[in-house]
């Protein structure tokens, strides 16, 4: 009787044990390289949402252990982080922050048994998968839909050539080919398709010898903050009438650092609102700044956002944190800073869509934009 009762109390005495071990989440994201405007916010984001759910007592009563890896923005780095972090213990992993890094972790994650969820990765070649990849970015096609009708309404825009980023395929590639399907459909005229290589110094001087040649009434880009802002300043000062569009991938104050007052001439279709436009998003942008001395870009908000939705999911787990994948992958519609985001049962996301400009060195919107059929 007496060792059935020792047996029983260092049972109870695991159990106990076991719950105060923390939780551990890993984050997938580049710190360094030219993505990492993306990874240094999304860092920030996501270590303010860990640091309020362990002010308010955790997943019953453990703590969160956010454990952070650097992947320098390739893919080879992203796959290492991830197997890395499930080395680790994680539980699961918030990243890869880029759709072409995604691409090379999700083949690798079969082996590895580890659920992802992304913050920003919006390529369509991952939906409608039943895999361990999840996200709360739309797509990027339906992006380039939107853009195409926006910019298919002005009168004054008849010629259009198209630039992408080459390095990130599985985001600009769909981005792109949306994009010239649709505004063809809608009559526009795409007059030539330009490539952005990060990697080559003089693909602005190649692109701008291009925009003269083919001399169009607006130049889409479909690249990231830094190198769409340099395009932007470079070649609006060679070519004063030229219009500028991108994507949601360039909302982050680098685009505003690299072109200056140029950023102005700018407009963006993104899948994310400034992060002043709402009163939940400015108390956001309030302790981000107070935290860090920056203002907040989109990967912060999604990056927070992704680590609110893991603990609701992981708190649905009774206990058992193998059910995550299951847990995710039930359809919800989710109140996140970002909006309201639904979630399919292939843990794909879809949401609004919001024209943003830039006015006196603030992202400030001009319009919210339900997605319609054609």
């Amino acid at each position: 009787m007496r060792l059935k009762t020792v047996a029983v109390l260092v049972v109870a005495l695991l159990c106990v044990a076991c719950r105060e071990k923390p939780i551990k989440i890993g984050l997938l994201c580049p710190l360094t390289g030219p993505y990492a405007d993306l990874g240094v916010h999304g860092r920030n984001g996501a270590r303010l949402a860990v640091e309020d759910i362990n002010r308010n007592g955790g997943i019953g009563g453990r703590r969160i252990t956010l454990i952070v890896y650097n992947d320098e923005s390739t893919l080879d780095g992203a796959v290492r982080g991830y197997e890395a972090l499930a080395r680790e213990g994680v539980v699961t992993v918030v990243g890869p922050m880029t759709s072409e890094q995604s691409m090379a972790v999700v083949k690798d994650s079969s082996s590895v048994g580890i659920p992802l969820l992304s913050p920003t990765t919006s390529t369509p070649w991952l939906s409608g998968k039943k895999d361990l990849f999840f996200r709360i970015q739309p797509e990027t096609d339906k992006a380039a839909v939107m853009l195409a009708r926006v910019i298919a309404g002005r009168p004054e825009i008849e010629r259009v050539c198209v630039a992408d980023d080459v390095r990130n395929k599985a985001h600009t590639a769909p981005l792109k080919q949306a994009f010239v399907s649709e505004y063809t459909r809608l009559q526009g005229r795409v007059i030539c398709d330009l490539t952005i290589d990060p990697l080559d110094d003089r693909f602005i001087e190649s692109l701008s010898e291009k925009i003269g040649y083919h001399n169009p009434d607006a130049l889409v880009i479909m690249a990231s903050a830094r190198h769409t802002g340099q395009m932007v300043r470079t070649l609006s000062q060679k070519y004063p009438s030229l219009r500028f569009f991108s994507c949601g991938w360039a909302q982050t104050e680098e685009l505003i650092a690299q072109a200056g007052i140029a950023a102005e001439r700018i407009l963006l279709l993104a899948d994310n609102m400034p992060v002043e436009a709402t009163e939940p998003l400015r108390r956001f942008s309030w302790d981000y700044r107070s935290r860090y001395g920056i203002k907040p870009a989109f990967p912060a908000v999604r990056a927070h956002d992704a680590v609110k939705l893991l603990v609701k999911a992981l708190r649905n787990c009774n206990d058992d944190l193998n059910n995550l994948k299951e847990e995710l992958s039930r359809p919800r519609t989710f109140t996140a800073l970002s909006g309201r985001i639904i979630l399919d049962e292939y843990g794909d996301a879809s949401g609004d869509f919001y024209l943003v400009t830039v006015r006196g060195g603030e992202f400030e919107l001009i319009n919210r934009i339900k997605m319609t059929r054609p």
